[in-house]
């Protein structure tokens, strides 16, 4: 919006409002709020995805390493009377 001031020398300057208005600031917030909601649950569910697949891999490595542990040992794994 514009609006036309008068100086002190009479002539009329320009000015351009740059205020909000409240109702623009709470729209605002609103539509941040839904977009946080909206994406909240997604990121969750791909962080949890994440770990989980973390999870497999750490597992499938240690079953990897006993497999070679037991092909280099004549097919034994080991026990407590020879540990790793």
């Amino acid at each position: 919006m514009i609006k036309i001031a008068n100086s002190k020398n009479g002539r009329g300057d320009f000015l351009l409002n740059k205020a909000f208005t409240l109702i623009e600031l709470l729209g605002v917030l609103i539509i941040l709020a839904v977009i946080a909601l909206i994406t909240f649950p997604i990121v969750d569910n791909s962080i949890q995805s994440g770990r989980q697949s973390a999870y497999d891999r750490t597992i499938e490595s240690i079953v990897s390493a006993a497999r070679n542990y037991s092909a280099s040992n004549n097919l034994g794994y080991p026990t407590e009377k020879y540990p790793l």
